[in-house]
């Protein structure tokens, strides 16, 4: 009903285009390092998380610290359920991994709403935090991060809490603000990973543009003006501080996006702010629900260059669509860009390095795998084009092959340190180079391991996000359509995600309503589709 109700605001407005003292609301460790930076693991198989060279490794599980304790009243932000334990669970787990979603949060100033006084005189504050944005971090938490065995009490489902959240963005009714923006943006997220598809599209594209069209919140010198005037109120300054830090988060998010959808331009238009080495949270972060050794976070470095390639692909994003519809894809053009994207990342010291970071810190993977990805989409254009040379005088096809190991590579490692349930958008980026290496390039060939282990990935994330199997059912039919045969190794990977994504139709079946007075009675014959669950009933047509 209230994805519905959605769905019909959505069709029925205009887009702008069409298609920090966190470690209180921590459980104790044995460290007394900051936790204004944490981290956890998770996935299938057990992973483990090295602590450096001359550190023993600690094997992660999901089994919650015995002396935990809820420490944040988040039951008075959602209706779902109110075991506050659970409720600071889920809330906790949101912000284990430095991921992209935790990057438009500013955690300081969410946890001041989220713990104000909301009976006090006066009207809450509601700038950042809010039911809708509660609710929405909590269908991502429970969706993506949490396990059904890592908790005493059953949760309820991921959808429980979206479900919350469309219901009240469906009644929402008062002026645009940062937690209604971060709100829509999770719970879009939410959908395009494990819920409704073309919804969630909408919400980010449509919805989310509209309202960043309509406010002025992240129009630069309004927040700079804050940070300049309110030097002596250290509230207001901080507000100015995060709206940068978020105008960043979105800025990237929107980027990643924006080129997984194939879209010609970023949805928000947010050109960012460049940010300090000395800002963001802790060097360190200790894992939860399990007390580790501290590990450094290299989060401001991180920043600094997910910042600066993100500036880059932005500009990228209109060269890539007109070379991608255009019938004589721009060479000469692509060429510099590529040749200026291979530059800054030689130029962007040891941390762009593969390996350097990844096994210690799960956002350099990501940020790697970013960086491969827009090298994907310049040079996907140009496949069938062998007689032009890009780098070192290699075709496109020789060098997007080499891409998109690299990825799989880096996302082979990530998943054997980190798994793979931390980051919903590599899912799209997985698929992005199998559907490479699968339908653009001949097959056997020396790519072929590669694309093997790439299958077996988006096979592994399919067991908690459905969307990986019907990517995987997506390959199998473009592949049977382009008449492009599937090597053996890769056969069992794609069949058992399709068997999961592919529905089935029973016709004629006999609904039997029961109630507590009655025997029952037999309803008109419908034809049920089944999924992972029922999905629906629907009546025979004669």
């Amino acid at each position: 009903m209230c994805k519905s109700a959605e769905r019909g605001a959505l069709e029925g407005s205009g887009g702008a285009e069409t298609s920090q003292d966190f470690s209180g609301a921590l459980p104790p460790t044995d460290s007394d390092w900051d936790l204004s930076t944490t981290a956890a693991s998770g996935g299938e198989p057990s992973q483990r998380l090295g602590g450096g060279q001359d550190c023993p490794v600690s094997v992660l599980n999901w089994n919650i610290v015995e002396d935990w304790r809820a420490v944040l009243p988040l039951s008075r932000w959602t209706t779902v359920t109110a075991d506050e334990t659970l409720l600071n669970h889920l809330f906790a787990l949101f912000w284990t991994w430095d991921h992209s979603l935790a990057r438009i949060l500013h955690r300081e100033l969410l946890l001041d709403g989220l713990t104000a006084d909301t009976q006090g005189p006066g009207r809450p504050d509601t700038r950042f935090c809010s039911e809708f944005l509660i609710n929405s971090i909590l269908a991502v938490s429970t969706s993506c991060f949490h396990k059904s065995d890592d908790f005493r009490a059953a949760a309820p489902r991921g959808s429980s809490f979206a479900d919350e959240a469309f219901r009240l963005l469906a009644v929402h009714q008062e002026q645009v603000e940062v937690s209604l923006m971060q709100g829509v943006a999770i719970l879009s997220v939410h959908e395009m990973t494990f819920g409704d598809l073309p919804l969630g599209t909408s919400l980010f594209f449509d919805k989310l543009s509209a309202l960043r069209a309509s406010s002025k919140i992240f129009d630069g010198p309004d927040w700079m003006d804050s940070m300049e005037v309110a030097q002596g109120d250290p509230k207001e300054s901080k507000v100015g501080e995060a709206l940068a830090s978020i105008a960043n988060g979105f800025h990237c998010l929107d980027l990643k996006l924006s080129l997984i959808a194939n879209r010609p331009s970023t949805a928000l238009g947010l050109a960012g702010i460049p940010p300090s080495q000395e800002e963001g949270g802790s060097p360190l972060w200790i894992p939860y629900p399990v007390s580790a050794g501290p590990q450094l976070s290299y989060h401001s470095n991180a920043n600094v260059a997910e910042y600066e390639l993100s500036q880059l692909a932005g500009e990228f994003l209109p060269a890539i669509e007109e070379s991608r519809s255009s019938l004589v894809p721009d060479y000469r053009r692509s060429k510099a860009l590529y040749d200026r994207f291979l530059a800054w990342k030689s130029s962007s010291q040891d941390f762009m390095q593969r390996g350097h970071y990844t096994a210690q810190a799960p956002c350099w993977a990501s940020l790697l795998v970013s960086f491969d990805l827009v090298c994907i989409k310049l040079l996907e254009p140009f496949l069938g084009l062998s007689f032009l040379e890009f780098d070192g005088g290699e075709a496109a096809r020789s060098l997007s092959r080499s891409h998109c190991e690299n990825m799989l590579s880096s996302l082979w490692d990530y998943r054997t340190v980190f798994g793979m349930r931390l980051e919903c958008w590599l899912v799209y980026a997985c698929h992005a180079a199998v559907s490479t290496l699968l339908l653009n390039l001949p097959v056997p060939g020396p790519h072929e391991d590669a694309l093997c282990r790439g299958c077996e990935l988006l096979f592994d994330m399919g067991h908690y996000m459905p969307r990986a199997n019907d990517l995987l059912l997506a390959l199998e039919d473009d592949a049977h359509v382009r008449e492009v045969e599937i090597p053996n190794s890769c056969k069992p990977f794609l069949d058992a995600g399709a068997a999961f994504a592919r529905r089935i139709h029973i016709r004629n079946v006999m609904p039997l309503t029961l109630t507590p007075t009655s025997e029952g009675s037999a309803g008109q014959p419908c034809q049920v589709t089944f999924a992972s669950h029922i999905e629906s009933l629907d009546e025979e047509q004669n």
